[in-house]
């Protein structure tokens, strides 16, 4: 690795770590510092300190005890809430840098050494990991995370399409139909959970699910017409859909086309793996076309 991404990667898992440990110090201060005022409220105080005499007792006995344990007890589960929620945008906010600025190799580094530090949720880094090592071909050390973080991913899809991507070409052909069928449900399940959630959003997931099925099926200009209406609506969905739409017509042995798709993605990419991906596949098919 070149010393300026060197320093990238560095200072990405540096400025990560701090992140939470400065926002888990702040906030269990300030929790502390309530848990405290709670007690001191709720329950009879007598203090007599350096000749300072402080007698405060709001008359609740028992019951005042008992209010200020459960809004102890509210604050801790608070505390956790926060903390939880910081993390997972921190994570957010990794991911983001490590699509923009990392290569595979550069991202592999980024994300093994979050998960040795264990300041970050595990389960969430081991996903990223997962999807950075799928462009690697490290099947075996996918299995191994995998299994070494049994829950990671089980909240969306992302499990079972790191699991279907572990098997071979001709059972993904075989368990496709059940792989789509399986990514609907949780998408489904997902929604209902997620009333407040755009409804746009998840239907342009399915969309996008429907159009991969579409390719397993080998109905290619389907799947093209499906893509081109994802790309159309939502900007988020143009390079993924450029990529996949240029394997399709790789497929339908329209290499013009595909070459012109595979470009869109070179040029806009905005994840450094679909970059990468593209890149790949403009090699095969100019290796083909010099055979020819």
């Amino acid at each position: 690795m070149d010393l300026t991404h060197d320093q990238i990667c560095q200072d990405m898992i540096h400025s990560s770590i701090q992140d939470i440990k400065d926002f888990r110090r702040k906030t269990k201060f300030i929790c502390i510092l309530l848990a405290l005022l709670c007690v001191f409220i709720f329950s009879k105080t007598d203090i007599n300190i350096f000749g300072f005499s402080l007698h405060y007792n709001l008359g609740l006995g028992w019951i005042g005890l008992i209010i200020a344990f459960v809004l102890v007890i509210f604050i801790i589960i608070g505390y956790n809430v926060c903390l939880s929620f910081h993390e997972l945008t921190v994570s957010n906010h990794i991911l983001s840098l490590v699509n923009e600025k990392c290569d595979p190799l550069r991202a592999n580094y980024v994300y093994t050494q979050l998960i040795k530090q264990k300041v970050l949720n595990e389960e969430n880094i081991c996903m990223d990991l997962i999807s950075v090592l799928q462009l690697q071909n490290h099947q075996e050390r996918i299995r191994d995370l995998l299994n070494q973080y049994p829950n990671a991913g089980t909240k969306n899809n992302h499990r079972i399409v790191a699991e279907f991507e572990l098997l071979s070409e001709e059972e993904k052909i075989k368990r496709h139909e059940e792989f789509y069928q399986q990514n609907i449900a949780i998408i489904e399940s997902m929604q209902l959970k997620n009333k407040k959630a755009d409804s746009k959003s998840f239907e342009l997931v399915k969309k996008s699910h429907l159009a991969q099925y579409l390719m397993y099926q080998k109905d290619y200009l389907k799947a093209i017409e499906l893509l081109q209406e994802l790309a159309s609506l939502s900007p988020v969905y143009q390079v993924i859909s450029a990529l996949k739409m240029g394997k399709c017509y790789m497929a339908l042995n329209d290499n013009e086309r595909a070459i012109k798709n595979f470009e869109y993605v070179i040029n806009h990419g905005n994840t450094m793996y679909a970059v990468i991906e593209a890149k790949e596949l403009m090699k095969k098919l100019e290796e083909k076309k010099d055979e020819c």
